[in-house]
């Protein structure tokens, strides 16, 4: 419970080990899962990488290269 109010308060660094194991699909969205903290974490299946703005930014450059 009180780790809950902090990971609330201050937020949850999602560590890599508390991750779900298997990447969870709905509404065409894929996501894994913090076990710590039970937030969504974006997650593509065709890359096997987590979505973040880094991603993001080179999925935008090689897609303005074709």
């Amino acid at each position: 419970m009180f780790e809950k109010l902090i990971n609330l308060i201050f937020g949850c660094s999602h560590p890599e080990r508390h991750h779900s194991a298997l990447p969870f699909t709905q509404d065409g969205k894929s996501y894994r899962v913090c076990l710590k903290c039970g937030t969504p974490i974006g997650f593509s299946l065709e890359d096997f990488e987590y979505i973040t703005p880094g991603y993001r930014r080179r999925k935008r450059r090689e897609a303005a290269r074709t």
